[in-house]
């Protein structure tokens, strides 16, 4: 390889790398918020008839009281105080 193609794969190297630095954003330090990150919280999973899980997604859609956590919750809290 010459050295002007040399000197040319350098430059365009060089130029992608100052593009790539310059164009990434900057981080931000964000508070973890939500179930996920609150130690008091499990995620846990269930096998369930794929129709019903349908059902359950459209009422919750529509009624808009709660979350399927909340509802999993709950029932799982019923449950307990049905068996204790």
């Amino acid at each position: 390889m010459t050295k002007n193609a040399s000197d040319l794969f350098a430059k365009l190297g060089k130029s992608q790398q100052e593009k790539t630095t310059q164009t990434q954003p900057t981080k931000t330090t964000t508070r973890a918020t939500g179930k996920r990150s609150n130690p008091d919280y499990v995620q846990v999973g269930a096998y369930i008839k794929r129709s019903t899980d349908k059902s359950v997604k459209r009422l919750l859609i529509d009624n808009d009281e709660m979350d399927f956590s909340e509802l999993v919750e709950s029932l799982l809290l019923q449950w307990i105080d049905d068996h204790a």
